[in-house]
């Protein structure tokens, strides 16, 4: 391999590396809970009354890429009707 190559291999590693340090919250972070579990995805009363589209529940998340690496972005997750 060239000089330039291994540079450029060099590079690409330690990005990679900086890429996937898991910071200690992440790590200690709980895992959200299954849907049967968690009442965000209970549908509230009157549901079957909205237009197909309405926003019926919405609550902040936190992004996470494959789950462990934190990202610096404002996440919302929406539940709708569509009914």
């Amino acid at each position: 391999m060239s000089g330039w190559h291994s540079r450029m291999a060099l590079v690409a590693g330690a990005l990679i590396l900086v890429g996937t340090v898991v910071t200690p919250s992440a790590a200690l972070a709980a895992a959200p809970p299954p849907p049967q579990s968690d009442p965000f995805y209970t549908p509230p009363a009157g549901y079957a009354a909205s237009a197909p589209g309405t926003v019926l529940r919405s609550r902040q998340v936190t992004a996470a890429a494959f789950g462990a690496l934190p990202q610096h972005a404002s996440a919302w997750q929406d539940r709708k009707s569509v009914v």
